[in-house]
């Protein structure tokens, strides 16, 4: 994983943790994937379904995973930091075959967007793009409903973007990255911006180790993806933590339906944020514990597929996986903030 520490900092393995979840999609180590055996299929180019023009004229690859009919509606799903439309490929299959077709698009500045931009211009741009991709969308298909659904960074830009159209029937967070780094790390940042903001960060300016997933083949296929990104800027940490900043002041406002999922063995998200986050959220938010989750819950299919089509096909219903229940019990819980 790729991540970034300040030296300067005191207590580094608590604020380190909530630096290196910043990151916690793009698994990267030198030397670098094509060089380390790896079979085919892990290292497979997916060309895109269709290409996008933006307002601004950039080109926004597409990804679909269709479903197998009968339709029952879209879900434009938004990937993490470092990810790309790829990222879909663990949990897509068992959505599909409930008859949702996933529209997966690539963010500014990754997977197939990477060069020349490695951050877009303002999270307003960012916002612009998921409501022009729900438009095109809709457009192609405005007798089905039209869902939202993003992991971790994608899950504060689900948030932001629901909250700014009609289009969308119902919104789901996976490991939503959503808060405000704490005084001063925040300002750290800032300042690191200003200084260098076009410094390029690997997995070795991180100490530690860190599990996003126990789904080894599905690490596997992410690290030597040739649309994962391998590195960060300065920039583009700040950038994000700017869109996790925005979304947290946002989401006393977020749209409903909502459907929040989080894992218990999270490591990249601290336990403090999710609590932080159940509490500004609406009050008729859903919310989702999986006591065996980890951070990237779109490679951890089983239980998050089976609760993401429970609640779109029979949303009055509680949760398979007890999530619910779960979740409840998590406020009378002693939680370990790092």
């Amino acid at each position: 994983m790729i991540a970034i520490f300040a030296p300067v900092l005191k207590r580094p393995r608590r604020l380190a943790a909530l630096f290196f979840f910043l990151c916690a999609a793009g698994c990267a180590a030198p030397p670098s994937p094509q060089t380390l055996p790896h079979t085919k299929e892990e290292s497979a180019f997916i060309a895109p379904d269709a290409t996008l023009e933006m307002s601004d004229g950039t080109l926004i690859p597409l990804r679909f995973y269709r479903a197998t009919p009968p339709l029952r509606g879209t879900i434009l799903a938004l990937h993490g930091f470092n990810d790309s439309r790829d990222g879909w490929e663990i949990l897509a299959p068992a959505l599909t075959r409930h008859g949702f077709t996933i529209a997966a698009p690539d963010i500014r500045g990754f997977g197939g967007v990477q060069p020349p931009v490695r951050w877009a211009s303002s999270t307003r741009r960012l916002i612009n793009d998921v409501q022009e991709e729900l438009l095109w969308l809709h457009r192609h298909d405005p007798e089905h409903p039209l869902y939202l659904m993003g992991e971790s960074m994608g899950g504060a830009l689900a948030l932001l973007s629901a909250e700014n159209t009609s289009l969308v029937s119902g919104t789901i967070l996976l490991s939503p990255a959503i808060m405000k780094l704490p005084f001063p790390l925040g300002n750290i940042l800032t300042f690191w911006n200003i200084l260098t903001p076009d410094m390029v960060l690997t997995e070795s300016n991180m100490p530690g180790h860190r599990i996003s997933t126990a789904n080894y083949r599905a690490l596997r296929r992410l690290y030597f993806d040739p649309l994962t990104r391998h590195d960060a800027t300065v920039h583009a940490l700040y950038g994000l933590t700017t869109l996790m900043t925005e979304a947290s002041g946002a989401a006393p406002h977020a749209s409903l339906p909502l459907l929040v999922i989080w894992g218990a063995r999270d490591q990249f998200v601290p336990p403090r944020t999710y609590n932080n986050l159940r509490k500004n959220l609406p009050q008729d938010t859903r919310f989702d514990l999986l006591d065996t989750g980890y951070h990237l819950l779109s490679r951890d299919q089983n239980r998050v597929s089976a609760d993401i089509i429970s609640w779109l096909l029979t949303p009055d219903k509680f949760l398979p996986s007890g999530g619910d229940f779960a979740a409840v019990s998590w406020d009378n819980t002693p939680h370990n903030p790092f």
